[in-house]
This record gives structure tokens, C-alpha cells and sequence, in this order.
């Protein structure tokens, strides 16, 4: 069944207590918290902004990882805003003032994995703000097959990445198996890719998801996210 949690999207038919999660961009760990706590799993919560890190509180299954993901290992300089959710590694935040310019330790993702003992992904959430395509692009075509859904956030309608870029990824993900939703028609920043070929999701379940379910749910969450960051400007 496709299911929302803290605003993203995803199937709950091929999670269970033996899923990992990892959480990009993982913010004050909500996505993190609420996760864990229905499945009862493993997530890796990933957060660059070392305030927002601090403010995820422990539990058994979540491992807290202070970092912004890129496709190379060491440091690198983080444009943090006022705004809690559009801290990002590119040019410029795409909302809020810009606060101030710090260097944040750097990973790749396929090394954070490996380095935390991850061979399979059950659910991937990228949500860092204008470094998703170049994070794909660092990551090999088995890696990619082993992960079983990614909800991700693309921000080519912020021009922080190029549409044809992003069309280049979808095409990637759509080659290797993964069925795609789009909740928002009029941009990406709201996408569920589902790998096919890893079994966990119906056919038939995909298919009312994609058609019906998303329909209600993207409504439901436009209207989640738009509170939510009325609250934290507020």
C-alpha cells in the first residue's frame, strides 16, 4: 500500500523489521523517527547542518551521520539558510537568506553504505537539495539494482540542476527496472521510484498507487509541506 510519512511517499508492502533505510537530507530525523518507529528498522539518517544533526534525538535502529553526501569523499562548503529546509552544497539556497558559508565533512554515498555494512537498500530518501543528479551519477548500475524504492526530491525547477539532466536519471532508473509516480505534474520535486524487478510490490499494487492512490496523497502532502513551512517561517 503507498503510504506518507512526514511528507514522503512510499510502498509499506516489502518493509519490515530487517529493511534499511537511508535518509539523505534527513533534517530534525522526523522522516528518521517515524520510520524506525512504524517498521521497527535500520535507517542511517544523513544531515550536513551540524545544528539540525544535533537535534535528532537517539534510538535503537538509527545510526546519525553528521555529512552532506557528494560525489567525492573529504570537505566541502555548505550555504546554510535561515530557511531549516534548503541548506545546500550548490550555488545558493533556494529559499530563506543565506546565513553563512562552513565547511562540512563530504561522502559518497556508495562509500557511507559500504562503510556502515549496507548491502541492500530498502528505501532511499534523497531530499539535499540540488546535488540529487550528481549523487546518481557517482553511483555504479549494481548498486542502483539493489535498492528497492527512492523518493526523491529533484529541484531542476529551482534551476539548481538541469531538466535534461534530471531526464537523464529518470531514464537511468527507468532502465533498470524502476516504475515511476509523480505526485506534482507541474514539477519533480515529489518522485517515487520503484524497482520492479526486486519484487515487494504487486503489480497490481504499483499500478492503483501510481493511478489513484497518488492522486489524494499529493494533495494531502502539498498541503502538509505548505504548513509545515508556514510553521517554521512563522
Amino acid at each position: 500500500m503507498l503510504i506518507t510519512l512526514e511528507g514522503h511517499c512510499l510502498f509499506d508492502d516489502a518493509l519490515c523489521a530487517k529493511s534499511v533505510v537511508v535518509d539523505l537530507g534527513a533534517n530534525k530525523g522526523r522522516f528518521a523517527h517515524a520510520i524506525v518507529g512504524r517498521f521497527g528498522c535500520r535507517c542511517v539518517a544523513v544531515e550536513p547542518v551540524p545544528e539540525l544533526c544535533a537535534m535528532i534525538a537517539p534510538r535503537p535502529g538509527l545510526t546519525v551521520v553528521n555529512a552532506a553526501i557528494a560525489n567525492f569523499d573529504g570537505t566541502i562548503d555548505l550555504n546554510v539558510s535561515s530557511h531549516p529546509e534548503a541548506s545546500t552544497i550548490k550555488r545558493a539556497p533556494a529559499a530563506g537568506q543565506l546565513l553563512r558559508t562552513s565547511r562540512v565533512p563530504a561522502v559518497r554515498l556508495d562509500h557511507l553504505i559500504a562503510a556502515h555494512g549496507i548491502d541492500r537498500i530498502d528505501v532511499l530518501k534523497v531530499d539535499i537539495e540540488g546535488s540529487e543528479v550528481e549523487v546518481f551519477q557517482s553511483l555504479d548500475d549494481s548498486l542502483l539494482k539493489r535498492i528497492g524504492q527512492i523518493n526523491c526530491e529533484f529541484h531542476d525547477s529551482f534551476g539548481m540542476v538541469s531538466s535534461q539532466d534530471v531526464d537523464k536519471t529518470e531514464h537511468r532508473l527507468q532502465a533498470l527496472g524502476f516504475g515511476r509516480i509523480q505526485f506534482f505534474p507541474q514539477n519533480r520535486q515529489d518522485m517515487l521510484y520503484v524497482n520492479r524487478r526486486q519484487g515487494g510490490v504487486s503489480h497490481v499494487g504499483f499500478l492503483w498507487g501510481k493511478y489513484f492512490t497518488r492522486n489524494y496523497m499529493g494533495w494531502k502532502r502539498l498541503r502538509q509541506r505548505l504548513r509545515r513551512r508556514t510553521a517554521a517561517q512563522a
